[in-house]
């Protein structure tokens, strides 16, 4: 019985699998309930193939055969439905190969969902770690950017408007060179700047002013010599703008590299599936030679048929030798 790891493992792959893309990997899968659809008893499947296609195929044998009589043309039709099935192998081998080489990708992919703990050298694992480190630093410093220019808007007159983003950065900075712990988005701390709402409003200068005055009056003493804490937020934020670019500039290139190897990784998982899987070879390859007998079998009694018709001696017999998916050679 399977444990609950085990369970919420699968729960996990279940999601992040997609399942095929493309339109050729779709058509397969449409295919499910048909096992792989090479035996169906019609002659086209719908939704698969179209049915002028497959009568502009019957009409284009028959013309080669040119059959004269009504056993003639029922032979011919078999041998067209004989390499209309034969074509129909074809497409299915390729759209297999098709879905190998989108389920190769996505297994490179799935590996930074599930293996990001025990195999963390992995490409797609790097990969997703800088992306996320990446979006974290940047947003850091976009944090920055934007409390320099609430701190700029310091000096416009107190009912003019900064954003609640501005507002929110600005007091963190502020937070952080005064090294409080104060929750400045509570409701009291709010009520006693003269905030009525969150964040998520326009604040004035005014407001900013008065939030950075009551944040800079938790501290008990102002040590002699020491700068106004504008101009040390001011420092701050500068500092630390300049330090989250510098990492978001080492972060993309260690982005560009993650990306080149789950490339790499993905183009030889790829290659590793330029071939059906075995039983499906195995399936295909024994179908086709049930499909290639049929054909040379019908061939031949339309050759002979013919040949009585126009009283000309028929073919002589002719031996084939066909293996397929490990059986035995027959004759």
């Amino acid at each position: 019985m399977a444990s609950a790891k085990q369970i919420d493992a699968k729960r996990r792959n279940a999601l992040a699998s997609t399942g095929p893309r493309t339109e050729a990997g779709k058509a397969v899968v449409r295919l499910n309930n048909f096992r792989h659809g090479m035996r169906c008893d019609l002659p086209v499947i719908a939704g698969v193939e179209a049915e002028a296609d497959w009568l502009d195929h019957l009409e284009g044998v028959r013309a080669s055969l040119d059959p004269a009589s009504p056993l003639e043309d029922a032979l011919a039709a078999r041998v067209a439905l004989m390499l209309w099935r034969l074509n129909r192998v074809s497409r299915y081998e390729t759209a297999m190969i098709v879905v190998g080489q989108e389920k190769a990708s996505e297994a490179v992919r799935k590996v930074a969902a599930m293996d990001s703990i025990l195999k963390p050298e992995r490409p797609a694992v790097r990969l997703r770690a800088a992306l996320e480190a990446l979006e974290r630093h940047d947003e850091a410093a976009g944090g920055a950017e934007t409390a320099l220019m609430a701190l700029e808007a310091l000096g416009s007159p107190k009912a003019s408007k900064v954003t609640g983003g501005q507002a929110w950065w600005l007091l963190d900075a502020a937070r952080d060179v005064l090294a409080l712990e104060v929750d400045f988005e509570d409701e009291d701390f709010l009520t006693g700047v003269g905030a009525s709402g969150d964040f998520d409003e326009d604040w004035t200068v005014g407001m900013l002013q008065a939030a950075l005055g009551r944040l800079a009056g938790y501290v008990r003493k102002r040590r002699r010599g020491e700068r106004p804490l504008t101009d040390r937020v001011r420092e701050h934020l500068e500092a630390q703008k300049e330090e989250e670019r510098k990492k978001t500039r080492k972060l993309s290139k260690e982005v560009r590299e993650a990306e080149e190897a789950v490339t790499a990784e993905e183009r030889q998982a790829r290659l590793r599936r330029l071939m059906p899987e075995e039983t499906v070879l195995q399936s295909v390859g024994r179908y086709e030679t049930h499909l290639e007998k049929g054909l040379y079998r019908t061939l031949g009694e339309l050759h002979r048929v013919q040949a009585g018709r126009s009283r000309r001696p028929g073919p002589e017999p002719v031996v084939l030798e066909m293996t397929g998916g490990g059986d035995d050679s027959q004759k």
